[in-house]
């Protein structure tokens, strides 16, 4: 499979990055680089992190996701590429109590012929 690699700022403000699949795709993995104030953020010990957006039939998803370091990967799937369009996504870090989000990314997705 492919791989994806975008820089995310996790203060949300700036152009939002697209990520650019196909219809019914699954499996790629997109590899977030986590920024904060223009600098790589390292993402803390102990911490979950998910992928979150809502499809165009305004139905979420959220999956768990990998991390090390100030890197997360994102494993495309089925039910993310589904409809075709825009969507709007997001990374969230958990760490104990403490919650944040990053900045929206889209996830343009090509009409199947």
């Amino acid at each position: 499979m492919t791989t994806q690699e975008f820089n995310l700022n996790l203060i949300p403000n700036g152009i939002a990055p697209i990520v650019h699949v196909s219809q019914y795709d699954q499996g790629q993995i997109w590899a977030f680089n986590i920024v904060k104030e223009n600098q790589l953020y390292e993402i803390p010990a102990n911490s979950t992190c998910t992928v979150q957006g809502t499809k165009k039939d305004d139905t979420g998803f959220q999956y768990d996701c990998a991390y090390s370091g100030s890197k997360v990967f994102v494993t495309e799937t089925q039910q993310m590429t589904i409809f075709a369009g825009d969507v709007k996504a997001e990374i969230v870090i958990v760490n104990g109590e403490n919650r944040i989000a990053t900045l929206n990314f889209i996830i343009r997705i090509e009409r199947a012929p």
